[in-house]
């Protein structure tokens, strides 16, 4: 089962230097109706938060498929999906016609996400109970997904067929591209972002071709050949496909 915790702190001013702090955590689950909110009395480190949802629900630690457990700062800005959305729109109008369609499509996908600003922690309390540095205190607003193991992975960008597949165990990159439909023949590399949010290029050319581990929950992203001319963000130009690669690193579930 998998579920999304929002973490919400008040902090409260008063006359005096001190300040009190309460935090409440908004838990969700897929199969109930409504949300569960936890109440502490100061701000919980992340070790605590996760056991204490786990313990109310029911679940064990075994429950939780943790290389996908994600933490999100809400108090963060959230990243520029507007400024992706632009990027994939100029590199639509200015792409070869072969690849229009798949620039569309990705455009109409990405779209429907949601973000947030993910830290790139362990979540698993065995581990963050014993690395201080991995076991922030939560004040402020925070989103923690403890999703279980996925049966799917996700394939998108410039492929005839862009969506979930079914995982299957030692199955490669290059596997998922053919399942997808592979628009590029001489294509020698694509993106996974692995579940814990890290990004790897793996080869999948028959000239190149490495066997590298996809886990269940990664996604695949198929760079395009032709993005036009670099896009402008912030004054800085970025390669549309590292933009977009980054962005996907901190989807939401």
């Amino acid at each position: 089962m998998r579920f999304v915790l929002f973490i919400g702190a008040l902090l409260v001013s008063i006359h005096q230097p001190a300040l009190a702090v309460s935090t409440s955590i908004r838990a969700y689950f897929p199969d109930l109706p409504e949300s569960e909110t936890y109440h502490f009395d100061k701000a919980p480190r992340l070790s605590k938060a996760v056991e204490r949802a786990l313990s109310e629900q029911g679940h064990e630690i075994s429950d939780i498929y943790w290389t996908g457990a994600a933490l999100f700062d809400l108090n963060l800005s959230v990243p520029k999906k507007q400024d992706v959305l632009l990027a994939i729109k100029h590199a639509t109008k200015s792409s070869k016609e072969s690849e229009r369609i798949s620039w569309t499509k990705l455009g109409s996908m990405v779209q429907n996400m949601h973000f947030a600003h993910r830290v790139f922690i362990p979540l698993d309390p065995d581990l963050t109970r014993i690395s201080p540095s991995d076991n922030p205190l939560l004040t402020g607003n925070w989103q923690i997904s403890l999703p279980a193991v996925p049966h799917s992975i996700t394939v998108l960008g410039n492929v005839s067929h862009p969506g979930k597949y079914t995982w299957q165990q030692r199955a490669s990159a290059s596997f998922y591209l053919d399942e997808a439909g592979r628009l590029q023949p001489d294509i020698s590399d694509v993106w996974v972002i692995q579940p814990d949010g890290n990004t790897n290029k793996h080869p999948v050319a028959y000239w190149n071709f490495q066997f590298s581990e996809v886990a269940p929950g990664a996604i695949i992203y198929v760079p395009f050949k032709h993005t036009g001319s670099l896009f402008t963000v912030d004054t800085n130009s970025v390669d549309v496909n590292l933009l977009i690669v980054e962005l996907l690193r901190n989807k939401l579930p």
